[in-house]
């Protein structure tokens, strides 16, 4: 081989290899180019999904913020609520011994009080039932006193009849 072949044939390997270099950097390129556009939809992608949950948030705060101002406005409204039993409360205590005082008896258990009430009204129940049963057995008498009455006017009227006739001379 001479210089000139040598030469000619270096050239065409380096030119040869300098081809491959570029196909494999072109190749590299696309690559980079497919990756990079990938990347960039990922990222468009992961924009959106943030987008999203940021507008989701905000919604979320919005509703927790109303949420909480109306959970404030009810502890406020039974606190009022709450205030304005307690004094009722107050008041009606002070007209229950106003009344105690004015009936002279001091009552210190509703409970003991009902329990009271019930029990005279079950005293009462039985005396009704007592005098119910004696009205009952009166009433029997009376019909078995006004059957003897009967069977004494049945059995003295021949005699009666014989008497007036015997008053007034008739038979």
């Amino acid at each position: 081989m001479s210089d000139s072949e040598e030469g000619g044939s270096r050239t065409t390997l380096e030119l040869q290899n300098r081809d491959e270099l570029l196909r494999h950097c072109k190749r590299q390129l696309l690559l980079l180019q497919r990756t990079k556009a990938k990347l960039d939809e990922h990222k468009k992608e992961r924009a959106n999904i943030e987008s999203q949950l940021r507008s989701q948030l905000e919604e979320i705060s919005q509703e927790r913020d109303e949420l909480r101002s109306k959970l404030d406005d009810s502890r406020v409204q039974q606190t009022r609520r709450i205030q304005e039993l307690e004094a009722r409360n107050v008041l009606l205590d002070g007209e229950l011994r106003e009344l105690q005082n004015a009936s002279g008896t001091k009552r210190e258990n509703p409970v003991d009080e009902l329990s009271e009430a019930t029990n005279e009204l079950n005293l009462l129940r039985e005396e009704k039932r007592e005098l119910l049963e004696k009205i009952d057995s009166l009433e029997s008498a009376r019909d078995a006193a006004l059957e003897l009455e009967k069977r004494m006017v049945q059995a003295s009227a021949p005699n009666e009849i014989n008497a007036v006739d015997f008053a007034t001379g008739t038979i």
